[in-house]
């Protein structure tokens, strides 16, 4: 009877070391699972960022996008293409005027429908003399956090043209983007 208590035993454990096995390797599975997407968002970020290392970050006014929603559908090599987020509370806004509406909903699904970065802005980067409260100044700000990379601002706004210029940032029109 011992014997067949050893077995007994043995074959328990057995039993009990393939459950725990088990919960284990799912338990692992789970990990790496985790691990791998942690690792393909990483690159996805790295591989964004290296593509725009030399290439050209776009950056889109409110007027621009109503001008021409499709703007942002035009894939240039080695560039990448952001929509300051006061631009979408701008163009949220112009849905609610009757003259314009159409133009900010063409815009807005033209963004939705696109692969652009939609970025907000840094109260930091610019002057103290420039009033954060001027969407234009947001705009702005939102091109100066990619100072260090090859920012161009795409608009028709004179005055946002004349504020990049201060501050050292290229401005464009629709009609130059469309050539470049």
């Amino acid at each position: 009877m011992h014997k067949t208590n050893n077995n007994y035993n043995r074959n328990n454990n057995k039993n009990n070391t393939n459950k725990v096995d088990v919960k284990k390797l799912f338990s692992d599975i789970g990990t790496v699972a985790n691990v791998l997407g942690k690792i393909i968002t990483t690159s996805k970020v790295v591989v964004d960022e290296l593509k725009n290392q030399s290439g050209i970050l776009y950056v889109f006014d409110t007027n621009a996008l109503m001008n021409d929603p499709n703007l942002i559908t035009i894939q240039k090599r080695n560039s990448s293409y952001i929509v300051p987020i006061v631009v979408l509370e701008e163009l949220d806004k112009l849905k609610l005027d009757k003259n314009r509406s159409q133009k900010a909903s063409n815009a807005i699904r033209a963004i939705n429908k696109s692969n652009v970065r939609i970025e907000k802005y840094s109260e930091h980067v610019l002057p103290k003399d420039f009033d954060m409260r001027n969407n234009d100044n947001k705009i702005l700000a939102t091109a100066m956090k990619f100072s260090n990379k090859n920012v161009v601002i795409v608009t028709e706004d004179n005055n946002l043209k004349n504020k990049a210029k201060s501050q050292n940032i290229r401005c464009i029109s629709l009609s130059e983007f469309r050539r470049s």
